[in-house]
């Protein structure tokens, strides 16, 4: 009796060592694999303009708890978005300085020291750039010139880019709040207060702005549509339901910016789903489950992001069906993915460029990059692809078939 007590203790420990052993396995990051080469990722020009990033903790604010998510490695940082015109590329950095930058060139055009710390940006809309500051500052700069037009407070700190329809701007607070300013001078027109859980993410999503329709994401899993103009709510729409025991594991942050996809508005965000509802009446047209922190990319039929683990995937835009996933970069912390040209790229947190082809999910190059962390979502024109560095180092690339 005791021989078999024995043996089936054994058999538990050796058990339990298996399932460690398992697990320890799935969180590992993926060796790079090899595959042949069929689109070549050449340099045009880059700049230097200083690190893109503040550190940031977790702090009290009117409900609750912010928990702030480690962006690349194991720290906690807030990251920028960069924004661009028909020649111009804008960014900001972490010293408080906003750059207008040749698209062509890589020239700077201009450059704005500002005096309140950056939270955000950059938004831009007709002759405007908007950036949000962690006061709640809201500050409009001349898009030529880069002058600052006016300036503006709402009621907490702003950590994702204001945005903006020629009329009216719209800014998320870092507490659910959600505040229309004036275009031309910056004055309050309507508010909105939204409910918070009792412990979120730090907030990264923007208002989405068509026409007079904005589309905003919230921290309790919701999506609401507003008129830009009275902030009349026309209608709501739940993206994640909360599930699980901690209020980790029930967190829905909806902390990627939705999109407008054809007749569609995209949503997602953490521990839910990701979903497609019309722009009109926000009828969910399909859901699909997803874990996602990263930005999406879309181009005429298909939808494009990266979960949790790493893995891309990419779903039809009318069914939500998928069309491919790739899981070569488990775990590997890849960024937020961009179409150039025919292809996706995406950096992993080795600072590595991976393009993939757009309609099959093969790899189809390589690079690795001279910066040293990328935060900052990646833009695209055509097949030129533009990357700012954690470290402050702005790089265009062209990608082109072999």
């Amino acid at each position: 009796m005791r021989g078999m007590i024995r043996f089936a203790w054994i058999a538990c420990v050796v058990a339990s060592l298996a399932a460690c052993a398992t697990k320890d396995e799935a969180l590992k990051p993926a060796e790079l694999v090899s595959f042949e080469s069929t689109a070549a990722v050449k340099s045009r020009w880059n700049a230097s303009l200083g690190g893109n990033i503040r550190a940031t903790g977790i702090g009290p604010f009117k409900t609750g708890r912010i928990y702030s998510r480690s962006i690349s490695g194991n720290k906690t940082q807030q990251r920028f978005f960069m924004a661009f015109d028909d020649d111009t590329l804008y960014a900001t950095n972490r010293l408080n300085k906003v750059y207008a930058i040749n698209r062509s060139s890589g020239k700077t055009r201009w450059t704005q020291t500002l005096k309140q710390d950056i939270g955000a940006g950059v938004g831009v809309s007709d002759a405007l750039l908007f950036i949000g500051s962690l006061k709640g500052d809201v500050i409009a700069l001349d898009r030529e010139t880069g002058d600052i037009v006016w300036s503006a407070k709402v009621p907490t700190e702003v950590v994702s880019p204001p945005q903006g329809n020629g009329s009216e701007v719209l800014v998320k607070s870092i507490d659910g709040r959600l505040s229309a300013l004036d275009a031309k001078d910056g004055t309050l027109l309507w508010n909105y207060d939204h409910p918070q859980p009792l412990l979120t993410f730090r907030s990264q999503a923007s208002p989405l702005l068509v026409d007079d329709q904005a589309f905003v994401a919230f921290d309790n899993g919701q999506l609401l549509s507003f008129g830009t103009k009275e902030g009349d709510l026309r209608w709501s729409v739940r993206v994640s339901q909360p599930q699980g025991v901690t209020e980790l594991e029930r967190a829905v942050d909806l902390d990627i910016t939705p999109i407008a996809a054809g007749p569609f508005i995209i949503s997602g965000g953490a521990n839910g789903r990701l979903i497609a509802v019309s722009r009109g009446a926000g009828k969910i047209t399909w859901a699909e489950d997803a874990s996602i922190f990263n930005e999406l990319a879309y181009d005429d039929s298909a939808l494009f992001y990266v979960d949790e683990k790493s893995h891309l995937h990419s779903l039809s835009l009318s069914s939500g069906k998928l069309i491919w996933d790739s899981e070569v970069l488990h775990r590997r912390e890849v960024s937020s993915p961009e179409i150039v040209g025919q292809y996706l790229a995406v950096i992993d947190g080795s600072n590595i460029l991976h393009v993939f082809d757009r309609t099959n999910g093969e790899l189809a190059a390589r690079r690795s990059l001279p910066g040293n962390g990328y935060s900052t979502p990646m833009l695209s024109d055509g097949n030129i692809l533009y990357i700012f560095s954690d470290n402050g180092l702005m790089n265009a690339y062209e990608i082109e078939p072999k």
